[in-house]
Parts: C-alpha cells; structure tokens; sequence
C-alpha cells in the first residue's frame, strides 16, 4: 500500500541552494535510516506515472586485490535478503547499482610486488593493476553465485568512469569545494560549513582539532579534515594513471562513488548501503561532494549499514589477518558434534537471517552449526508434510469410502478451522516483522513455530495419526507451499529440495551403527509418550510431551538425523 505524496524535502538541514524538488513516495515499510538514526518510512523516488515501484539502491562494493572474506559474505548476503524481501513481500523491485573499486593502492602495491617477484622493477602501469582487479572481481561475483546472491542491475568500475570523476571535480572546484595542492586536488570542509559531517559518529569526528593527513606536510592541506579529490604521481615515477588538468595521477577513494552514481542514476538515489566501517569516514565524504557539487542538501534518501562480523572479539579484517575468505568457508566441513556436515550456501544464509542486519555478530563454526541444525529441521518439516498431503489427498479422491467416511473425507474439523486461523494470523506477523526494518530473526522464528504447531497439530489429530487419520490435504499444502514459498523468497534455494547422498561403504557402516542406536532412543521415547498418555491431565504430563516433541524436533536434526512418527507406536528415522 503507498501512501500520499508528499512535497518538500525530507532532511531537516536546508538546502546550500534551494533547487525544484521531486515529488517522494511514502511505502509502509519502516526501515532504520543511518542519516537521521532512526526508524523512518521507507521513501521511494515517485515514478512518472507511477507504473512501476522501483527502488534505486547504490551498494559500495570491494576493493578488488584479494579474495573475498566473510565480511564481505555477511555484508552482501544481507543486502540479498532486503532486496529479495523488497521485491516478494513488499513489490518494490530494485535498480540495484555496484561500485567496484578497481582503482586503489592496494592494487596498485600488489602489482608492484607482483611485478618484483617476477624479477621486473617496481613501477606498474595501468594495464597491470587492472589485471589484477579484473581477476579479483572475477573470483568475487563466483563467491557470490555460490552464496545465491542475485547480480547487480549495472556494476560500475572506476576505471571505466575517470572521464565523469574528472568532470565531477572541475564541477566541485567551479563551486568553490575544492582546491588544487602541490601533490593533488583536495575537498575543502571549511567551504561547507556545518553541513559536513551528517554521518560523522561524534563531534570529535569533525573536529578541526583531529589529526588526520594523507602527507606528513601538513601544508599540503588547508584543513586537517581535507581529503583528496585527485591523487597526482610523482614525477620520477612511472606509476599507473591518467592525465588529467591537474596532472598524471589517479581519482580519490571517497570521489569514485559520487561521480558514478551521479553518471548513472543522476543527483539523487533512494538506498546507498555498505558495511557500518564505511559510514565515517567514506559515506560522510560522499555526502559532502555531492551536496558541494549539486549545490543542495539532498542526496540519499536512506542509508543502510551492515554491522561487523567478529571473530574471537576482533572485528574481522585483512589487515588484523583474522579472516576467513569465501572459498574456505564453502569448502570446510563442520565437526561440532553432529559429525561431518558440508557447510552450505544456506547455512551461511540462515547464520545471517538469524541475526538482525544492522547487529555485530561473532562469528563460529558452532553458530553455523546452530543454523545447520535449523536447515534440516526446516527441510525434514517440508519433506514431511508434503508427503503426508499426498497420502491424504490418495485417501480423499479414493473411490471406495469406508463405512464411517472418516478416512477420506474432506470436511474440516472445529480444530482445523482454529488452527488455520492461527497460522493466518501468524503469516500476518511474519509479514509485519519483515516490515519492521527487516527483522528477519523475528521472521524466523515464527516460521519455526508454524512448522513446531503444525506438527502438534497432526500428532493431536483425533487423539493422533494413525496412517489414514490426517487433517485434510488442502490444509497441509497450504501450509508447506507457504512455508516452501517464504524460506526461497529469502534465498534458501535447496531447503525442501529431496536429495540423494552418495555414501561409501564406510559410511554406510557409520549410518547402520547410528540407526541401531537411534531407534533403541526413539523406542524409549515411545514408552516415555505412552506413560504421559495414560496420565491424567496435569503440569508433568505435559512437559513430558513437549520433551518428547523435542527429541524429535531437534535433538535427531541435531544429530544428522529425522525421526517421524507413524502412529501406533510407529516410527521411521532415516539420514538428512
């Protein structure tokens, strides 16, 4: 649903020099704005004739040098999910647009230690840093196809806009924003004014006091909080560049993404996001060119900002060399206490989901193990029901009907009735969780709970399933196209998909020894539920069943394994 139009600017902060604004639109969907530090309507950029919702989102992606970590991961797998919830719940599709950094000095340094182990000098030329970019951004976007991460609308590479950033410094300095030095071209803070830091973390950030410098001349710069524009080579070096009218040289970090969304998408863009280390100093910069170059205050409408992932309390980072890159993650196996299991694209993707976007998160194998176990709950739940629907709907469009038309009838009980308005309401909750900013935790939760009650609610069934005794089948697929439905909308792409392992002999022996002790368990389980069945209704009687559902619901998947009950004192196990 959207709502009114609405026509003035929506920052607070006036305008350098007022310009014609655009009309917003107004969606129900409450995200938290890093600009204004708080939750706020989600604004969209109105659309002439409003034929089509269409977000456009600005992502800041890596600097391609080496191989993608975990960080990355997390940053871009939650980017995946909004977008995918933006389109699926929300019908807003997304220009969603990537900066690639192939112009940096981490870059460059590398091909210049490249270039030394090869027994060639220290210099390095354009053509060979963009070598290496292009490969590093190569083996990037095959990191992101293993984690299911849909593909940029457009990438733009830096490289392939020096022409537009030229231009869009000429434009800054026209202004009166900019300024030229002896080794580069540099954005003058004082020139803005007050308006410079609008994501600055605390005073101190802006401060003119702070000791920040490219140079160790502190001449080189009018104001400390100055930053390069334009970076120019030394003269006596040979090192990769272009030319431009203030000499050899390369553009400035913060100057890229300004320029290039600038080029694509024009002055103003409705979502930038990155990770929560771009938001001071890099997102501030961008802010305070834009608005020095289209001479008004507005720009982004919201930002996003992903947190940290840490490892043994450290914020993981190239630099701390605490990282664990995508390839190795992919490639590792979990041994935490469930034996062996492959560490999949959807068990990094549910590690993410259950975490809210914006919280840091301590990364182990053991919380990936958490949500390992979670994913097989989830597909052995799907798995089931699916089956058990069928088998009913085999029941009900039997042509013999038995003598009391219990077997196969359609008709659906008080209790059904209850139940599906339960899980009605519950879909409403999911609903409401994803559009209160993204609370994918929440969301989750609650589709665990519809497959936990859902179960109870079969196991309850006229005193329980004995094979032919089931709720009818429209109910059942109701509920599994639902749950199926939402876990692929939030890019779980294999959950509920049957599989064959192939297994060797060892493991085969493994599995039998596993199974013999299992069921000795789950025939101990059995006894356990038959002791609580005969009791009369109390406390204890009821912490009994619910222990035994647990056994069943998580300590098996826990373990690698399914156990489902049959009815009768029936039950089957078998491996996920």
């Amino acid at each position: 649903m959207w709502a009114m139009k609405y026509n003035q600017r929506y920052l607070a902060k006036p305008c350098i020099r007022l310009k014609p604004t655009c009309m917003k639109t107004f969606t129900t969907l409450n995200i938290y704005n890093s600009l204004t530090s708080k939750k706020e309507h989600l604004i969209q950029n109105d659309q002439e004739k409003n034929e089509k919702k269409i977000l456009t989102w600005y992502s800041c992606g890596p600097t391609v040098y080496d191989d993608a970590h975990l960080g990355h991961a997390r940053t871009y797998v939650c980017s995946d999910i909004i977008r995918r919830i933006l389109s699926n719940s929300f019908n807003i599709d997304t220009n969603f647009i990537m900066g690639m950094t192939d112009v940096d000095d981490k870059i460059i340094n590398k091909s210049k230690e490249m270039m030394m182990l090869n027994n060639n000098n220290n210099s390095t030329n354009t053509t060979d840093f963009l070598q290496i970019a292009r490969k590093y951004e190569n083996e990037f976007f095959n990191d992101m196809d293993a984690l299911n991460i849909i593909r940029p609308t457009s990438v733009t590479r830096v490289s392939e806009y020096i022409p537009d950033i030229i231009k869009y410094i000429e434009t800054i300095i026209d202004n009166g924003y900019g300024y030229e030095s002896t080794n580069g071209v540099y954005f003058s803070c004082e020139q803005l004014g007050e308006q410079y830091g609008a994501l600055a973390r605390s005073k101190l950030d802006i401060s003119t006091d702070q000791q920040v410098s490219e140079s160790n001349n502190n001449n080189i710069k009018k104001d400390p909080r100055d930053f390069a524009l334009w970076k120019k080579n030394n003269e006596d070096t040979n090192d990769a560049g272009w030319d431009s009218p203030w000499g050899h040289g390369r553009p400035g970090w913060h100057i890229e993404c300004s320029a290039m969304t600038h080029s694509i998408v024009g002055d103003s863009i409705d979502i930038h996001s990155g990770g929560i280390d771009l938001k001071f100093p890099h997102h501030n910069n961008e802010i305070a060119q834009c608005q020095a170059h289209n001479n008004c205050m507005e720009w982004v409408d919201t930002f996003i900002h992903f947190g940290h992932v840490h490892i043994d309390g450290l914020k993981m980072s190239k630099s701390l060399k605490n990282f664990i890159t995508i390839k190795e993650l992919l490639g590792s196996d979990d041994n935490g206490g469930g034996g062996e299991t492959k560490v999949t694209a959807d068990d990094f993707r549910l590690f993410c989901l259950l975490h809210h976007y914006r919280s840091n998160v301590t990364y182990s194998m053991d919380r990936i193990h958490d949500a390992n176990v979670i994913r097989k709950i989830l597909d052995g739940f799907l798995l089931d029901i699916y089956d058990l629907a069928l088998k009913k709907q085999l029941l009900e469009e039997a042509i013999v009907v038995d003598s009391n038309g219990t077997n196969n009838r359609k008709r659906w009980l008080e209790s059904d009735i209850t139940f599906f308005n339960q899980i009605t309401n519950a879909k409403e909750e999911y609903l409401l969780s994803l559009g209160d900013d993204f609370n994918t935790p929440k969301a989750m939760q609650i589709i665990r709970d519809i497959c936990h009650n859902t179960r109870k609610h079969i196991q309850d069934y006229d005193g329980g399933v004995d094979g032919e005794n089931i709720p009818p089948s429209e109910l059942l697929f109701n509920i599994h196209t639902w749950v199926d439905t939402s876990l692929k909308q939030l890019g779980l792409s294999t959950i509920g998909t049957n599989h064959i392992n192939s297994t060797n002999d060892e493991d085969e022996t493994s599995i039998k020894n596993d199974l013999t002790l299992l069921k000795s368990f789950a025939e101990f389980r059995c006894n356990i539920r038959n002791v609580a069945r005969g009791m009369k209704k109390s406390e204890e009687k009821f912490e009994l069943l619910d222990l035994c559902d647990h056994i069943r619901d998580d300590v098996f998947p826990k373990h690698g394994y399914q156990l489902r009950d049959d009815g009768n004192d029936e039950f089957t196990i078998r491996k996920l």
